[in-house]
């Protein structure tokens, strides 16, 4: 969540210098800030869980994580699609659409994903991705309190060198404020209507310890899907 703002921090922490959003994406870039290209994998356990060091992992509303994954990923259903995304759509049998993907068929390959054990980094479970379960995370971030978050957590690390209040490839539907995700009149809500119940289940389901770990609560819509109201 709100990765490309992360990793745009990083690197200005690590270089000094601030790169743009096409820039960050690069290989070339990237081995500047990820860690298993800085450390060995015994290094990165030590950090993991050495007290010494602040330990944060970022989240986001499921349902608002996925809006922005197809707005991202699948270019709001308006292509072209990176070659890594159009092989999803094979097992769909969608391959005469490699552009133009509707956010239905999006999440159909989000569930797919899931039954057939490939599933991808940028929808997979948090809990499973970041090993919240597992790793003494010190902080838990929220891209719908992003700037308050970062702020405190620089402080506390005593980080200036960055702006706080820059936000970078901007496809979440609510990246401000908590309580506009569930407003009635929002476009969050319009990516889901007309999408089958079932499916709306199955993604519910998928992403059901998100919701608990993270203290999100379930749109009305879902709930009353869940329960069978109309």
């Amino acid at each position: 969540a709100g990765a490309t703002t992360w990793k745009i921090h990083l690197h200005t922490l690590n270089t000094g210098r601030t790169v743009t959003e096409e820039e960050i994406h690069t290989v070339r870039t990237e081995k500047r800030i990820k860690a298993r290209f800085l450390m060995s994998s015994d290094r990165i356990k030590e950090i993991m869980y050495n007290g010494k060091y602040i330990r944060v992992m970022n989240a986001r509303h499921p349902l608002d994580r996925l809006v922005s994954a197809y707005r991202n990923k699948y270019k709001d259903g308006n292509g072209p699609i990176d070659r890594q995304f159009k092989k999803y759509l094979y097992a769909l049998r969608l391959k005469p659409k490699l552009t133009n993907v509707t956010f239905k068929e999006f999440l159909q390959i989000v569930v797919n994903n899931k039954k057939s054990g490939r599933e991808n980094t940028h929808w997979k479970n948090y809990y499973r991705t970041c090993s919240a379960c597992e790793l003494p995370y010190d902080y838990i971030m929220k891209v719908e309190t992003h700037s308050e978050d970062l702020r405190y957590i620089f402080k506390m690390a005593g980080v200036t060198e960055v702006d706080i209040e820059a936000k970078y490839n901007p496809t979440s539907i609510n990246n401000m404020t908590h309580d506009h995700v569930y407003a009635a009149d929002s476009s969050y809500l319009s990516y889901y209507e007309g999408v089958d119940h079932q499916l709306i289940k199955d993604i519910h389901y998928l992403f059901k310890e998100d919701y608990q770990l993270f203290g999100y609560e379930i749109p009305q819509f879902v709930q009353n899907i869940i329960e069978n109201k109309k």
